[in-house]
């Protein structure tokens, strides 16, 4: 598995990253899927992200706030309106609206235009 173990990192602090953010050390870089290993990637992320059409689970939004912490990200409620918010405040935004608003999450997304810039820049043809 060339020599990458838990908890190391695949960038370095000096290494400028997608979105013009600097990576968190602290990102785990392993995820186990199906009882198998694999190397999780900002790339990787962002690919999947692509295939699911911008739309972002619980493990995912986490994954992005360790690599860019600035990705603005659209959270839709079950009945208050929709909210922009930075990555990296979206599960502390998530859990205040349900528990001080009495509100859920329906979905939580990237834009359009961040998506097909994505695409661009991944070199990955709309679907």
């Amino acid at each position: 598995m060339s020599g990458i173990t838990e908890g190391e990192t695949l960038i370095s602090q000096e290494v400028g990253v997608f979105l013009f953010d600097k990576p968190n050390i602290q990102c785990d870089t392993m995820r186990t899927i199906n009882n198998n290993k694999r190397i999780k990637t900002p790339v990787n992320l962002l690919k999947t992200i692509i295939n699911q059409m911008g739309y972002l689970d619980a493990e995912q939004c986490q994954e992005l706030a360790c690599y860019f912490p600035d990705a603005e990200l659209i959270i839709q409620w079950g009945y208050l309106p929709r909210e922009a918010c930075r990555a990296v405040e979206v599960a502390h935004r998530i859990k205040e609206g349900e528990n001080l608003q009495g509100d859920y999450v329906r979905s939580v997304w990237f834009t359009s235009s961040a998506m097909t810039k994505l695409r661009e820049v991944l070199g990955i043809s709309p679907a």
